[in-house]
C-alpha cells in the first residue's frame, strides 16, 4: 500500500509542478525562465499547501538553491514583502487545514492537474 501512494504522490506532484509551471514561466525572484515551484511551506510541513497555488514561488535553478541554503531568510523575506500580508494570513489559513493524504486524494490531484491544459 505504501508504493502504491508513493507512487501516485509523485505522479500528482509531477503533474502539479507542469501545471504551476505553464501558468508561472518565470522566476518570480529575478525574472530569469522558471524550471520548478519552490514550496514555500515546505511538502513535509503541511499536506494541506503542496497542491496550494499560492504557496508556490516560480524560480529559476539559482534562485531555488537561494532558498534552499544560508540565505533561505533573504528569499523568503522577499517573497513575504512582495505578496502582503493578505497572502501571508491566507496562507496560515490553508495550513490549518487537515487533508487526508490517500490514494483518492492523490488520485483526484492527478485528474485535476492532468487534465488542465495551458
Amino acid at each position: 500500500m505504501a508504493k502504491a501512494i508513493k507512487y501516485y504522490r509523485n505522479k500528482a506532484d509531477k503533474l502539479f509542478q507542469q501545471w504551476f509551471i505553464a501558468r508561472h514561466p518565470k522566476c518570480e525572484m529575478c525574472g530569469a525562465p522558471a524550471v520548478c515551484g519552490h514550496h514555500y511551506i515546505t511538502k513535509s510541513a503541511c499536506s494541506a499547501t503542496r497542491y496550494y497555488e499560492p504557496n508556490m514561488v516560480a524560480v529559476c535553478n539559482g534562485c531555488h538553491l537561494g532558498f534552499h541554503s544560508n540565505r533561505s531568510s533573504v528569499f523568503n523575506g522577499k517573497v513575504v514583502t512582495k505578496r502582503g500580508k493578505a497572502w501571508w494570513n491566507d496562507l496560515m489559513v490553508e495550513r490549518r487545514m487537515i487533508i487526508k493524504t490517500n490514494i483518492g486524494h492523490y488520485k483526484s490531484i492527478i485528474e485535476k492537474y492532468g487534465q488542465e491544459t495551458t
